[in-house]
């Protein structure tokens, strides 16, 4: 079993823009990576999600103002985006 599987990734907007770490050389928690990732989608770090189910990795995101999410259950963090976004995710 991956690290998405069971992920309720159908329930969730559609993603225009993915950041493969070996693809562009730059690991989380490296603060370039979500740079990087806001930069793809033309926003600014403040306008972007982060999600993630290691809390080491969400403190530069936090740190670029970026809102965050840390993950343990589905239930958990689709309540979490729906507060965030104003719209009911599940």
């Amino acid at each position: 079993m991956g690290p998405s599987d069971g992920y309720p990734w159908d329930r969730l907007p559609q993603f225009s823009e993915f950041v493969v770490s070996a693809e562009v050389g730059i690991r989380k928690p490296a603060s370039a990576i979500y740079e990087l990732a806001a930069e793809k989608l033309g926003r600014a770090p403040a306008d972007c999600v982060f999600v993630d189910d290691v809390e080491v990795n969400l403190v530069p995101a936090r740190d670029l103002r970026m809102a965050t999410v840390l993950h343990a259950r589905a239930e958990d963090t689709l309540a979490r985006l729906s507060r965030i976004y104003g719209r009911i995710y599940g």
